[in-house]
């Protein structure tokens, strides 16, 4: 009705659907009953269509829709969708294991990504394209399929849009990912990069699909090491991959892109986005968070003294790359406190990098800034002895990778304190 004869359907005041319909005619009341009698034709006439082919499409196996999808080109070098199911499934499966699933959710979920796309070959879809999906969940189930497994099937083409409805149950989402890695990083690897209002494949809208499902569940999994699994799936079955630009930078940056634009409408700004995205997305709902904290520690006077002293040390640290610390060769007190102070927060940051606690995480970072201004007053890095200047730059850099992990605070515009 809505899709295609622009009639509004009438509900219920709790959402069911009644058999009425409300249409628009553009004149006056001549002949009105001729114009009502014309559309409940054409619309019966639709819904008939309809039924014919819900019953035609059930008098197949779900087998003989899978075999179907062998002979239709998902990409000319990416092989059929039949192709693309099977990297899909492998996808599922790495993910399955990473996530811990049990073993009951973990076989419905390697299920549903099999059948995902089997809905493409029915009469149904083929003839109302927008319920792909949707009556790949109602034929799952007429078939026989579990709850999870066609639930699944429904929701894997979630969210449909920049702000879309994410899948609901976590078999959904993941084969919601699969589908989607298989789609970004088959496309950019064979050349079909974006560029300006040109993205035939949703490569936008389906990356930053994967971020929003990844941050809405909380899910402990690197950005990185999901393109990871689909960057190696693809060069182990040898797809004929583009030479330049290099694929794994092109994605990253990719990836990095659309994080920025999730970032910024939450309303982050853009040099705190720089800054926690300096090494990488990582495990995305850290990163968001990270960058909440430091949006707030930015305005916080009692800040300002240890943001300093981080800021300096990333800023001396790029004056070389050594990072062999000799404790033999420490000449003062305040090396000697540095070292131990950076051994004390390198166990304790940790701690709360695994817990993912970011507020906590940063305050063990700024207990280094006492040690720090101390080391900086009693001590010139530079020191004539090339041993001594080496050792101390080692402590500055060994120090400074610990706060990268973090963020590169250099990227941020500290407030001004007078």
């Amino acid at each position: 009705m809505k899709e295609h004869q622009r009639y509004f359907p009438v509900k219920s005041q709790n959402g069911e659907l009644l058999p009425y319909f409300i249409g628009v005619r553009n004149g006056d009341t001549h002949s009105l009953d001729k114009v009502v009698r014309g559309n409940e034709k054409v619309l019966r006439a639709r819904l008939s269509d309809a039924q014919f082919f819900y019953e035609e499409d059930q008098k197949h196996t779900l087998e003989f829709y899978l075999d179907k999808l062998k002979r239709v080109v998902f990409q000319e070098k990416l092989g059929t969708i039949s192709d693309k199911i099977e990297r899909v499934v492998h996808i599922t499966k790495e993910l399955v294991e990473l996530l811990n699933l049990d073993p009951t959710t973990a076989r419905a979920t390697i299920r549903a990504a099999k059948l995902c796309k089997f809905d493409l070959m029915t009469n149904m879809v083929n003839e109302f394209t927008e319920l792909q999906g949707v009556i790949g969940e109602k034929y799952a189930a007429i078939f026989g399929e579990d709850e999870i497994v066609s639930k699944a099937i429904g929701e894997h083409y979630l969210p449909k849009e920049a702000h879309g409805q994410l899948p609901n149950t976590v078999s959904g989402a993941i084969v919601s990912i699969a589908d989607k890695l298989d789609t970004i990083v088959g496309c950019i690897s064979v050349g079909l990069v974006p560029t300006g209002s040109q993205d035939p494949y949703g490569l936008r809208r389906q990356a930053a699909g994967v971020l929003r499902i990844l941050n809405h569940n909380k899910w402990e999994l690197a950005v990185e090491e999901l393109l990871d699994i689909a960057k190696k799936l693809f060069k182990d079955i040898k797809v004929e991959q583009e030479a330049k630009p290099d694929i794994s930078t092109t994605l990253d940056e990719f990836f990095r892109m659309r994080a920025t634009y999730l970032m910024r409408e939450l309303e982050i700004e853009q040099d705190i986005v720089q800054a926690v995205l300096s090494d990488g997305i990582n495990i995305f709902y850290y990163t968001i968070d990270r960058a909440a904290v430091l949006a707030a520690k930015r305005n916080e006077k009692d800040f300002k003294t240890k943001e300093e002293a981080l800021v300096r040390v990333l800023n001396l640290a790029k004056k070389s790359e050594e990072t062999v610390i000799n404790i033999e060769q420490f000449q003062t007190d305040s090396e000697k406190q540095l070292y131990h102070a950076f051994l004390e927060v390198n166990e304790k940051f940790t701690e709360f990098e695994k817990r993912r606690n970011a507020e906590k995480a940063l305050l063990t970072l700024s207990n280094l800034a006492d040690p720090i201004h101390y080391f900086f007053d009693n001590n010139m890095v530079m020191d004539d002895d090339v041993k001594i200047r080496n050792n101390r730059l080692a402590l500055i850099n060994q120090i400074a990778e610990l706060i990268y992990r973090y963020a590169d605070l250099t990227k941020v515009e500290w407030k001004q304190q007078f």
